[in-house]
C-alpha cells in the first residue's frame, strides 16, 4: 500500500511539475497528461507487486532491503523514462521538456525508493526479532557516513538539475512573453514560485527519508536497550537483530557476541560450580561411606574400579584377625556407657593404625576385627605381609599405652588384645544378594587367621608359617606347637612374634645377612656396652672357624 501511495503521489507531482516547466504540456490537456502519468506509475506498481516476492521477499533478510532498493530504483527509472518519452510522442514537445520530466520523476523516485527500502529494513528487523534470527551478513561493510554521502550527493545533483531546468524555462519563457524593463522582475517571480514548489517537494521527500531512517535508529536502539536490560536481569538469551552492514549492524553483532560469550562463561561457571558441588557431595559421601566401609573399597566404587555385581576373585592375601581376651568376663560388670566408651576408643585407635598401614578393614564383629592386605590394591605379597605384621605390632604397642590410660581413668580390668595373622589364597569380592551385599573375604585361610588369634597369648601376635616365611627378615619369632584348623588339611606351625626390626629398617644400624647355613640379624642400637665385648669375641671365634673349615662342595 505504501508503494502504491508513493507511485500515485509521484504521478501527481510530476504531472504538476511538467505542466509548470514544459510549455507544450501547459498548452495540452492537463487531464490527458495526468491520466497518462497515473497509468504509467500504476503499471509500475503492478510490476513491482509481481517482482517483489521473486526478487526480494524470497531472499534472506540481510539482503532484502538492498535488493528492494535496487528494484524500486529500476522501476522508478523505467517510469521516469516513460514519463519523459510520453510528451514527445503524445504532444510533440521538445526533447528538453521530456528531460525535465524525467529528472523530476527520477528525483522523487530516488527518495521514495530509499524510504521504501528503510521500511523494508524495519519489517525484516521486526520479523527477525519475532523469530529470533541473527542474520549472518555476507555483504561488505558499508559505513553510515558513506550512505549519507551518497544521499547528499544525489540530493545535490537532483536539486541542481531541477533548479536549472526551472530557471532556464522561466527566464527563457518570460523573455519572449514580457520583454522590456520588467523582464527580470517578472522572471524572478516565476523562478521563485517554481523553486518554492520544487524545494517543497524535495524537502518533503528528504524529510520523509530522514524520518524513516530516524525510526529505524530508534528501533535499533530500542532493541539494544532491551537486550542490555535483559542481560542485567540475568536473561542471557537476549539478542539484537542484525540486518544491516553498517555501524549499527556492527554494534549489534558485537553486542550479540558479548552476550554469547557471557552466556558461555556463565554456563562454564555453572558447570564448574555444579562439578564443585558434586565433588563436595562425593567427598562428603565418600567420607560418610568410609565410616561404614573401608576407604579403599569406597574409592574403588566411586572410581568405577569395583562394581556392584556379585563377583569374586581368588587372591593371595594376608589376613588379620583380632579380639579381646575374655571380653564377656571383663565387661560383665561395666555400665553400658563405660563399655561403649572403651570399645569406641579401642576401635578408633586401632582403625587409625590400620588406615596408616593400608589395611582393608573388613568388619567389626563384636569385639573382634577382621582386616586384610592385598585387595583392592596390593604392593606385592611380601610387602603386604610385612605391612600387616608391622600394623599388628603397632596395635599391640598402642594397646599398652591405652591400658595405662584406662587404668588412670579407673578401669581396673583394661582390654588385652590377641592377634592372628595368616597368608594364603582367599575368595574376595561381593557376597550376598542383588539387593544387599558385603565386600568381604571367605575361605579356609580366613578361618586359620581366626584360629591363630584364639591360640595367641593376651597382648601377643601369632602368625602362620606362610606369613613367617615372608616376614622373617623383619621379625624375631618363636615356633609354637602345631595346630589344626577346620578347612585346612595341612598341619599349621604357628610363630609368636617376640620382636620386630621396624625402627631401624633401612638404616645403617640394622644388619641382615642370610646365607645357606648362616643367618645374621644385628640391631646395633640395642647392643649394650656390657654385651659388646662378648659379641666381638663370638664374632672373632666364628670368623676363625669359618677360615679353618673347608667350604662344602656343591650338592
Amino acid at each position: 500500500m505504501r508503494a502504491l501511495v508513493y507511485s500515485l503521489l509521484t504521478a501527481t507531482l510530476v504531472a504538476f511539475y511538467g505542466a509548470r516547466v514544459c510549455p507544450v504540456i501547459e498548452a495540452a490537456s492537463r487531464v490527458h497528461w495526468l491520466i497518462a502519468l497515473f497509468l504509467i506509475f500504476a503499471a509500475m506498481w503492478g510490476l513491482r507487486a509481481a517482482l517483489l516476492p521473486v526478487l526480494v521477499t524470497s531472499r534472506s533478510g540481510d539482503v532484502q532491503s538492498l535488493r528492494q532498493l535496487g528494484l524500486d530504483l529500476g522501476l522508478f527509472l523505467l517510469a521516469a523514462i516513460a514519463s519523459g518519452v510520453y510528451p514527445l510522442l503524445a504532444f510533440g514537445s521538445p526533447e528538453a521538456n521530456g528531460v525535465k520530466v524525467f529528472v523530476g520523476a527520477v528525483a522523487l523516485g530516488f527518495y521514495f525508493s530509499l524510504e521504501l527500502a528503510l521500511q523494508r529494513e524495519r519489517v525484516v528487523v521486526l520479523d527477525a526479532r519475532r523469530r529470533g534470527i541473527d542474520w549472518r551478513l555476507t555483504s561488505p561493510y558499508l559505513p553510515v557516513t558513506r550512505k549519507f554521502g551518497f544521499l547528499a550527493g544525489a540530493c545535490v545533483i537532483f536539486t541542481t538539475l531541477i533548479v536549472a531546468a526551472v530557471v532556464i524555462k522561466d527566464v527563457h519563457e518570460n523573455f519572449h512573453l514580457a520583454p522590456g524593463a520588467d523582464y527580470w522582475a517578472v522572471a524572478m517571480v516565476w523562478v521563485a514560485k517554481d523553486l518554492l514548489f520544487v524545494m517543497a517537494c524535495l524537502t518533503g521527500a528528504a524529510t520523509l527519508v530522514i524520518t524513516s531512517f530516524a525510526t529505524n535508529l530508534r528501533l535499533f536502539f530500542g532493541f539494544q536497550s532491551e537486550a542490555m536490560d535483559a542481560v542485567s536481569q540475568g536473561d542471557l538469551r537476549a539478542r539484537v537483530p542484525v540486518v544491516t552492514n553498517d555501524e549499527f549492524g556492527l554494534i549489534a553483532r558485537r553486542t550479540n557476541s558479548m552476550i554469547a560469550a557471557l552466556e558461555q562463561r556463565t554456563s562454564e561457571l555453572a558447570l564448574a560450580q555444579l562439578a564443585e558441588e558434586k565433588s563436595k557431595l562425593l567427598a562428603g559421601l565418600s567420607a560418610s561411606l568410609s565410616k561404614y566401609l573401608s576407604p579403599q573399597i569406597v574409592q574403588s566404587l566411586l572410581t568405577g574400579e569395583k562394581g556392584t555385581d556379585l563377583v569374586t576373585q581368588r587372591k593371595k592375601l594376608t589376613v588379620f584377625f583380632s579380639d579381646i581376651k575374655d571380653f564377656t568376663k571383663t565387661t560383665e560388670d561395666m555400665q553400658p556407657e563405660d563399655l561403649s566408651y572403651l570399645l569406641n576408643s579401642y576401635f578408633t585407635e586401632m582403625s587409625k593404625i590400620a588406615l596408616h598401614y593400608g589395611a582393608t578393614i573388613d568388619k567389626f564383629i563384636g569385639d573382634a576385627m577382621l582386616m586384610f592386605f592385598g585387595d583392592p590394591g596390593t604392593r606385592g605379597v611380601r610387602e603386604d605381609a610385612e605391612a600387616c605384621v608391622r600394623m599388628a605390632v603397632a596395635m599391640q604397642r598402642r594397646m599398652k599405652k591405652l591400658q595405662e590410660i584406662w587404668r588412670g581413668q579407673g578401669y581396673n580390668n583394661p582390654f588385652h588384645m590377641r592377634i592372628g595373622v595368616n597368608t594364603g589364597f582367599c575368595n574376595v569380592g561381593n557376597f550376598g544378594s542383588e539387593d544387599r551385599m558385603d565386600y568381604t573375604i571367605i575361605g579356609g585361610e580366613v578361618n586359620l587367621a581366626a584360629r591363630l588369634e584364639v591360640q595367641a597369648e593376651p597382648d601377643g601376635i601369632l602368625i602362620s608359617a606362610d606369613t613367617y616365611a615372608l616376614v622373617r627378615d623383619i621379625v624375631e619369632a618363636e615356633e609354637r606347637p602345631k595346630l589344626t584348623a577346620k578347612g585346612i588339611e595341612r598341619e599349621v606351625i604357628p610363630y609368636a612374634i617376640t620382636n620386630i626390626y621396624d625402627e631401624g629398617l633401612g638404616s645403617s644400624d640394622l644388619i641382615r645377612k642370610e646365607f645357606k647355613g648362616l643367618r645374621i640379624i644385628a640391631d646395633l642400637e640395642q647392643v649394650s656396652a656390657e654385651d659388646k665385648g662378648a659379641i666381638l669375641e663370638s664374632m672373632e671365634e666364628l670368623m676363625a672357624r669359618l677360615r679353618e673349615k673347608p667350604a662344602a662342595g656343591p650338592e
